[in-house]
């Protein structure tokens, strides 16, 4: 746990193996899709934790890859004999030209017209794709069909990612009634992304379950806690349940030397958050 805890990467990379049946979740588990016209590609972590990595009760935090550098195209120069038959001339090398840069607007808008068509494809693993797109692009646009999704998709696996997108959204307040609904859902991995929404928007009560799922998972040596906690560490989710429980987890001396220091710097963040004037 060396590295920064960060509020959305945190959350996003959440491994969700266990649970009997359904097994995987969008908050616990964004990458345990299931594509029935596909081989499942889940990568190990960026942003996402693979379902058969060992159990462990630390927080692990996803560096982004490093950024591509630009290819530039250019011809190459001749040779000093070589000509140009068209011109009668010898050519000179031609100048490096950049590739254009594409425009946001433009690539904003393809995302969303890609999104849309996932989100109504028959396939239940590229809704999930959508879903992904949707909540890693921030196309938060699409929240009304993906409220739909949440509620209407008939794969359960479906929902949960759409739930997730939901619970990510900057204006979560918004949708409290919404995610009151989706609290009730007799799966718990729906009730967990609806919580995690709820606790964003300083539901305290809702981060007091959260805890209580979180503890319930400890005890009984279930790997979804890694997800959880993640989710707790959120530093906008700062409320007294949640700073008891991270101060516990940062002075219990059971939690290695590493993993205190995590809990402890999260800790710090959360308490300053908490006296922050609002």
């Amino acid at each position: 746990m060396a590295s920064q805890l960060s509020a959305h990467a945190l959350f996003l990379a959440i491994s969700l193996t266990g649970v009997v049946g359904t097994g995987l979740a969008a908050l616990v588990s964004t990458d345990s899709s299931r594509d029935p016209g596909r081989k499942s590609s889940s990568p190990a972590a960026q942003l996402r934790l693979g379902p058969t990595r060992e159990p462990r009760t630390s927080i692990s935090t996803i560096q982004p890859a490093a950024p591509r550098a630009s290819r530039v195209r250019g011809a190459a120069s001749p040779t000093p004999d070589s000509t140009d038959t068209a011109l009668g001339k010898s050519p000179g090398a031609a100048p490096a030209v950049p590739d254009a840069a594409p425009d946001p607007g433009v690539e904003r808008t393809t995302k969303i017209t890609t999104a849309v068509r996932g989100l109504h494809d028959s396939i239940s693993g590229r809704r999930i794709d959508a879903l992904r797109a949707i909540r890693d692009g921030g196309l938060f646009e699409l929240s009304h069909d993906v409220e739909r999704v949440a509620f209407q998709d008939p794969d359960p696996i479906v929902r949960r990612f759409a739930v997730q997108a939901l619970a990510v959204d900057p204006d979560v307040a918004s949708r409290r009634d919404m995610f009151l609904a989706l609290a009730k859902s007799d799966d718990w991995t729906i009730r967990a992304n609806a919580l995690y929404g709820l606790s964003r928007g300083g539901d305290e009560e809702a981060q007091a379950k959260l805890v209580a799922l979180a503890r319930s998972f400890e005890l009984g040596g279930n790997r979804c806690v890694d997800g959880l906690t993640r989710a707790l560490a959120s530093p906008e989710i700062h409320g007294p349940t949640v700073i008891a429980y991270f101060n516990a987890r940062a002075t219990d001396p059971t939690v290695s030397d590493e993993d205190r220091a995590e809990y402890g710097r999260a800790l710090c963040v959360k308490t300053l958050a908490a006296k922050a004037p609002r």
